[in-house]
This record gives C-alpha cells, sequence and structure tokens, in this order.
C-alpha cells in the first residue's frame, strides 16, 4: 500500500510539472495583463513600477511614497516641496484632505496631477465662492477616426507642443489599436476658476497638460496616465518626455546644459544635497475610497479598547488566554475504556412485556386474533395451504401433512370461528385459554415436511 501511494504522489508531481512547464515555456502569447491597472509596484505593461524606480532615482529629488496616511494627517507643509498623484481615475479626498492640499498649495507649494479626473471635493475648492453646479472638472476621452495602416508602434506617443501629423497608439495581448486618449476641452467652465489657466502640453493638437495657480503655488494637471506606464518608459524618448514634465514641480536649483545619461535628461534636476525630511510625497493612499469624511467619530468599540493602554493590555491577555487554553485542550486524553457488558437475549423480556400490557388491557379478543394469525401463517409457510375455513376437504390435507389428528385442527377452526362470530366484544379469558391449549396442541404433534 505504502509503495503504491509513493507511485500517485510521484505522478502527481510529474503532472504538476508538466503543466508548468507548458504554462511557462510553450503558451502561445506572453505572459501579461494588458488591463491599465496602474498599480504602483506592478510589473505588468500598464503599472506604474519602472515610473516610481526611474522618480526616485533621479539626482536631487528624494521620494517618498505615502500607502498608509490619509492625506490631512500628512506634514505636507513642513516635510515637502511638491506633491504627486498618479492614477487612472479621480483621487479619493475627503474634505479635509483637499483643505491640507489647498493650504500646502497656497503656501508655495506644487502639486502634479497625472489623472484624468480631480474629484468633485477637490473641483469645489478651485471655482469661484458662490458656484454650486460647476463641481467637477474632467478630461474628455477621444478616440482617432482613422484606422491603422501598420503594426509598428510609432515613435512620438505625447508631445509638448501642437502636431497635427501625430499617432497615437495602444497595445494590447495581440493587437494594436489607435489610442483613446484623454483631452481638455476648454469650455465656459474653467472661466469659473479662482485663477486663470495655462495650456503647457499638447496630444494630437488637443490640450493634455494645464497649469493652475492656487494662491503662493500650482497646481499641474496632467491627463493621460497611460504615457508613464511600464510599456511606454522603456523607450527613451519617453523619459526624456517625463523628466520634462517634473521639471515643472520646480525642483532644480539651477540650470546646465542637457547632460544624457542613461536616456535622462540628468540636467533638469540639481545636485543639491537632499533635503532630510525628504521634497517629492508620492501619493498611493489616495487611490483608496473612503468610507466616511467622519471616520474618527465613528469608533467600533474594538478601536476604543485598542486607544487605551489598559484596554488593550487586557484585550491582548484576554486573546493570550483563550490561544492557549485551546492549544492546551487540543491534546487527546489518554483515558481507560470501560468494559462493556455482554449483551443478553432481550426478545423474550419483550414478549413477555408485551404480554402483560394486554393482558392488562383484558382485550382477550386481539389476543385471539393475533393467536390465529400466527397459526395461518405457520400452515401456510410449513405445509403449504391456504385458509379455506372448515371445508372437510382442507382438514383431511392438513391433518394428512402435519401428522395432527383431524379432530384437534377441527376443534381449532371450531372455536375461532365461535369467538369471531360470537363473543368479539366480549371474549373472556377462559375462551382465550383453551384457544390456546389447543393451538400449542397442534404445534407439539405437528410434523416438518
Amino acid at each position: 500500500m505504502k509503495q503504491k501511494q509513493i507511485w500517485i504522489v510521484l505522478v502527481f508531481f510529474l503532472g504538476m510539472g508538466a503543466v508548468l512547464y507548458y504554462y511557462f515555456f510553450y503558451r502561445p502569447y506572453p505572459k501579461y495583463n494588458w488591463a491599465q491597472t496602474l498599480n504602483a509596484s506592478g510589473k505588468e505593461p500598464y503599472d506604474l513600477a519602472i515610473f516610481y524606480k526611474h522618480l526616485q532615482n533621479l539626482p536631487g529629488i528624494e521620494a517618498e511614497i505615502n500607502k498608509g496616511k490619509t492625506l490631512n494627517k500628512v506634514p505636507l507643509k513642513t516635510d515637502y516641496q511638491a506633491y504627486l498623484f498618479i492614477h487612472g481615475s479621480e483621487p479619493n479626498f475627503t474634505t479635509d484632505d483637499v483643505d491640507q492640499l489647498i493650504d500646502f498649495l497656497n503656501n508655495g507649494g506644487k502639486a502634479l496631477f497625472i489623472t484624468p479626473e480631480l474629484g468633485q471635493n477637490l473641483s469645489r475648492k478651485l471655482f469661484r465662492d458662490g458656484i454650486e453646479d460647476l463641481i467637477l472638472l474632467r478630461a474628455e476621452l477621444k478616440a482617432p477616426n482613422d484606422s491603422i495602416g501598420t503594426r509598428t508602434v510609432p515613435v512620438g506617443f505625447f508631445n509638448q507642443s501642437k502636431n497635427p501629423n501625430a499617432r497615437y497608439f495602444v497595445k494590447s495581448a495581440d493587437s494594436i489599436e489607435l489610442l483613446q486618449y484623454h483631452h481638455f476641452v476648454m469650455n465656459g467652465e474653467w472661466f469659473y476658476l479662482k485663477n486663470p489657466v495655462r495650456q503647457i502640453g499638447y496630444i494630437d493638437n488637443q490640450i493634455n497638460f494645464l497649469e493652475l495657480k492656487v494662491g503662493k503655488g500650482t497646481l499641474l494637471w496632467h491627463c493621460n496616465p497611460l504615457l508613464f506606464t511600464n510599456f511606454h518608459l522603456l523607450r527613451p524618448e519617453i523619459q526624456e518626455y517625463s523628466d520634462g514634465l517634473l521639471a515643472h514641480l520646480g525642483l532644480e536649483s539651477n540650470s546646465r546644459k542637457a547632460e544624457k545619461k542613461d536616456g535622462v535628461l540628468s540636467s533638469i534636476f540639481s545636485d543639491k544635497e537632499k533635503n532630510n525630511t525628504g521634497m517629492l510625497l508620492i501619493d498611493e493612499a489616495s487611490k483608496l475610497p473612503y468610507s466616511s469624511e467622519n471616520e474618527d467619530n465613528e469608533q467600533s468599540p474594538l478601536r476604543f479598547i485598542l486607544s487605551k493602554e489598559s484596554f488593550r493590555w487586557a484585550w491582548y491577555t484576554l486573546l493570550a488566554g483563550v490561544i492557549a487554553f485551546l492549544v492546551l485542550l487540543a491534546r487527546r486524553r489518554q483515558r481507560i475504556i470501560p468494559l462493556l457488558p455482554s449483551r443478553t437475549n432481550s426478545t423474550l423480556h419483550f414478549i413477555r412485556a408485551i404480554s402483560e400490557l394486554y393482558l392488562r388491557k383484558q382485550n382477550h379478543y386481539f389476543m385471539s386474533q393475533q393467536k390465529m394469525k400466527l397459526f395461518l401463517n405457520h400452515i401456510k409457510t410449513r405445509y403449504g395451504i391456504q385458509n379455506q375455513g372448515l371445508s372437510k376437504e382442507s382438514i383431511q390435507v392438513l391433518s394428512r401433512r402435519s401428522g395432527v389428528n383431524e379432530e384437534l385442527i377441527t376443534s381449532i377452526f371450531q372455536s375461532w370461528n365461535y369467538i369471531q362470530d360470537y363473543s368479539v366484544q366480549n371474549t373472556t379469558a377462559s375462551q382465550l385459554a383453551h384457544f390456546h391449549s389447543i393451538t400449542e396442541q397442534f404445534y407439539q404433534q405437528s410434523k416438518s415436511l
């Protein structure tokens, strides 16, 4: 049996190895997810791992990633010079987050948003006071009308100046399609902002990069996050474009002649020593939706317990005691197995109990009826004779087969007929005793075939 189990395990692992070998070496398409997820540390084509690594390696920039704190709990004014948010959808800002960001901008900070939408709360703050209907700022989605004539991805993707002949493509698992890109439509809503807007970047003759003044600071808004994903940042010209975009944050101290190093315009950034507290905050926490603007006021009982040191230690002690109790009682306790008494035949006891029950109820007719059923079933199973009443022929056949004289057999049927015809309601104990006596005589005198 053990050898059979070894063969089963061996065949299982060989099968798994064959499946994995096929998965990694013989799949017809590369093992990539082409969804536009824009995950910070993702390695898929449309994630941002290369952009974040490239950003943190730029000279003169110290970048920190905020993954856990809401923006209102981050010391923007004191610890950072610039703020960056990049995502495929709007930031999930509470009103406190927006107040913190606007205060940071009013004091001279800079913020770069690379996203198609700014969200409702931030849009409200950028409009003039009293404007209630115009609450959203967003980029529009546009698809090119012409068709693709080649499968080669062109060099130009985005451009700093107007270029009506540019072509923009997006790659999928097995095809290349014309890109559906976001752009800004400068309609009447933009004139209700507190400060004027400057257009500083274009895509296919459409605006895709804006600069908004907020107090002493600047809010930069680029509406095409797809450009900064892993798939496009592998190309040197896209790296140069991203460096030029980041230069608008003003983190450089001086300008020198462009010096290309590993496809990066390093002259855009300074060689000054990095600030000990950090310079650029990359906001990942605001990508996650918030449950409530008053989340601190809606504390659960467990949160309150953990906030107090004495309650917290009591809770941990209780958990440790429960875990120890479960672990210690999980062991199987060794006990002596008691000897079970031998089984007794309880059939006779049961018959005696049932008989006493019917005798106490004085239902003599029922007992006679049961006796007759047993008698008829006996002669049927042993001698093959169906009940034919008191016919002389049937009594003679039964007497011949059983070896019992005809007078006794006739007496049994006569006694039963008398009980059935005249004594149904008032069968006496003597009649039952007589009927029982003659049937027992038949059983004792009869012979088996």
